[in-house]
């Protein structure tokens, strides 16, 4: 019987954790996502700026057969425009290396811990899934002045 009664504690445990958001997180798993993450971020960043010296290149190929000084200015404007977005995503990035660090610290060598609201690592969490959302809109802008040049 201690057994059920156990049992019965346990669910009552787990279901109220998962009312107030405190998760069991696998701490290998999730490392492996945020490197994912950074990997795609970075070949992102490093295709950006080819994209931008290419365009560069092409602007001055245009300039000498005559395209429009205006023109020319406009599309100058937008190149110097995306890397300014481009040089924001990677001080975000940056941002969540130094939230890995702060995390790594919290969890230690623990391969799961529990994680939720009033807890460190439940922040750094919510911070690193903030700044992932301002850097997908910074790419969103980015994509959407490619469209224009």
């Amino acid at each position: 019987n201690l057994s059920n009664n156990y049992s019965i504690t346990s669910n009552s445990f787990n279901s109220l954790a998962e009312k107030h958001g405190v998760a069991k997180i696998d701490v290998s798993d999730l490392k492996k996502r945020i490197d994912l993450y950074l990997k795609d971020l970075d070949e992102y960043l490093q295709a950006i700026s080819k994209g931008i010296s290419e365009s560069r290149q092409k602007l001055t190929n245009e300039k000498s057969k005559g395209m429009s000084q205006n023109k020319i200015n406009r599309k100058e404007n937008i190149l110097t425009e995306m890397e300014t977005i481009a040089g924001n995503i990677t001080l975000l990035r940056n941002k969540i290396e130094l939230l890995i660090k702060q995390f790594e610290n919290e969890v230690g060598n623990d391969a799961e811990f529990l994680s939720g609201p009033g807890m460190q690592s439940h922040t750094i969490i919510n911070n690193m899934t903030t700044i992932g959302n301002q850097i997908r809109k910074k790419g969103d802008e980015i994509n959407y002045l490619a469209k224009s040049l």
